[in-house]
């Protein structure tokens, strides 16, 4: 009942979309939107579809090296990249040319492509045999591609389901593939490239439950212009959030998606526009599929990445013991002053000069008392050498007793230098 009722919405949200161009399967196109407008491209014409206005056409003499190119918005400018890399586009209104002195370069199909502070960037791809694990930017001084130098090679290369967050300037991929010893191995790890330190980092390993999600990108297609990184097949919709861990998996059962050869997001009316096989003619139509219609609003969320729960039983264990010990310590510190204290059977083993000794320090714990201090406190008018003598002899005498006492073998004062006169020692209790 569900189904059938989300079929109804779409079968009438795709009102008059039919009236569109038919393309042989083989044929070469590209899709792309400005505005709340759609548009497919192909080699000849140029069509656009909006609601309000239905669809229109015209020809064209773009003269372009190829149709079949990859969309790439930068807030209000659109390029389209050829496929494999090398060629750029520019878009403005129904004009599109060539801002590039580049070539096909063939070599990096898949890569991800994306702006950084308007600078075209792309990441990985596949060509001549060859997965790459390097950026390229588009200088648009030259007119052509340069490398990103980075501090560490990457190599752990993956790629092609990718996101670059311009909040954190951090360009995360996972689910690629990477070269180890020229073998190509499927990677389920994620990493991640930050811009700032121009250095590669490992994030962690991918939650095994994507796999009951993903296959590869011979069924599974990306979604360009998403806001994060997706892909789409016959029975799932996925977006991967890398900045929050979250993988969120949308259900969708529809013939148009099953079907479907291209598919690109329109952010503006918040819709899919998709190029798909119609079995009735054998031929290429495109449809506009809401998003909530496609969709809907419930979905399951799963974490991305694999919890190590090991490594945080370990640190909440070292934690715990490192609190026991810190906590032992203090209670020894404070038994230790606490006995002295509170014994009173302690003073009349002292002598006049021993116990006001012990007075003052108590009374000034945790803080510590000089030895010229000491010497004023018990009225020493000796030498300066005959009062150091007899002041360390006092709180010897003092902490033996003190330890007799309490009947403790372990030390009751601290001696140490004082931290503005290194020749002044001084002492208090532990």
């Amino acid at each position: 009942m569900y189904f059938s009722f989300i079929s109804l919405l779409i079968s009438f949200s795709l009102q008059g979309v039919y009236q569109g161009p038919e393309l042989m399967l083989q044929s070469q196109y590209t899709l792309y939107s400005i505005d709340d407008t759609n548009f497919v491209l192909t080699a000849d014409s140029l069509y656009s579809y909006n609601k309000e206005l239905g669809w229109s056409s015209r020809k064209h003499f773009f003269g372009l090296k190829s149709y079949d190119l990859n969309e790439l918005k930068d807030k209000e400018k659109i390029y389209l990249l050829i496929k494999g890399l090398g060629k750029v586009y520019k878009v403005i209104n129904d004009t599109i040319f060539s801002i590039d002195n580049s070539f096909e370069w063939k070599s990096r199909y898949n890569s991800s492509n994306f702006t950084r502070k308007g600078i075209i960037h792309s990441y990985g791809g596949y060509g001549f045999f060859d997965f790459k694990n390097n950026f390229v930017f588009f200088d648009t001084l030259t007119k052509d591609w340069n490398g990103l130098k980075t501090n560490n090679v990457n190599f752990l290369h993956t790629s092609p389901l990718s996101k670059y967050d311009s909040i954190e300037d951090v360009f995360y991929t996972t689910l690629g593939k990477q070269n180890l010893y020229n073998n190509p191995l499927f990677n389920t790890k994620t990493i991640k490239f930050d811009f700032r330190t121009l250095t590669w980092s490992e994030v962690n390993e991918i939650n095994n439950e994507i796999s009951n999600f993903y296959e590869d990108l011979k069924t599974d297609f990306r979604i360009l212009n998403y806001p994060e990184s997706s892909f789409i097949n016959k029975n799932y919709f996925v977006e991967i959030d890398f900045i929050n861990d979250e993988l969120r998996v949308f259900d969708i059962h529809n013939n148009i998606i099953e079907n479907r050869r291209k598919i690109i997001y329109n952010d503006v009316n918040e819709e899919f526009f998709v190029a798909f096989e119609n079995n009735s003619n054998n031929k290429l139509n495109f449809a506009s599929i809401n998003k909530f219609n496609l969709l809907g609003e419930k979905f399951s969320t799963y974490n991305l990445h694999r919890k190590n729960y090991y490594t945080y039983y370990a640190l909440g264990a070292i934690i715990s013991i490192l609190i026991i010990i810190y906590v032992a310590f203090i209670s020894r510190r404070r038994s230790i002053y606490d006995l002295i204290k509170n014994k009173k059977e302690l003073d009349s083993e002292l002598d006049e000069i021993e116990k006001k000794l012990k007075d003052k320090l108590i009374d000034i714990y945790p803080k510590d008392l000089t030895y010229p201090e000491i010497s004023i406190l018990l009225n020493l008018n000796l030498s300066y050498e005959s009062n150091i003598k007899k002041t360390q002899k006092t709180i010897n005498h003092l902490e033996y007793k003190i330890q007799k006492s309490l009947k403790i073998k372990s030390k009751i004062f601290k001696v140490s230098r004082n931290e503005f006169d290194k020749r002044i020692k001084q002492v208090r209790i532990i």
